[in-house]
């Protein structure tokens, strides 16, 4: 059987490059602590901005307004908790 990277069956067992940089970026851990974060406040900014909009019948204005929040909430809390841990680990 072909050999198998990211999904992608190959034709063929030699190894470009661009293979050669794939496999070798698959196995670095990932950090998906600040992505949580960051999704969390997207999630709560959608909620709000979506009720707000419904409760003032302008859901166009406040549903990007609410994603701004949610954004800026969720960037600012990966921060802080990247900042905590470089504290701790000082």
């Amino acid at each position: 059987m072909p050999p198998i990277v990211r999904g992608y069956i190959l034709a063929n067992n030699h190894s470009s490059p661009l293979i050669k940089f794939m496999k070798r970026e698959s196995n670095k851990p990932q950090n998906r602590k600040s992505n949580s974060n960051i999704g969390t406040g997207l999630s709560i900014g959608i909620a709000i901005g979506t009720a707000i909009g419904v409760s003032t019948d302008n859901i166009g204005l406040w549903l990007p307004v609410g994603i701004a929040i949610g954004l800026g909430i969720g960037s600012a809390s990966a921060r802080r908790k990247k900042r905590d841990e470089l504290n701790r680990e000082e």
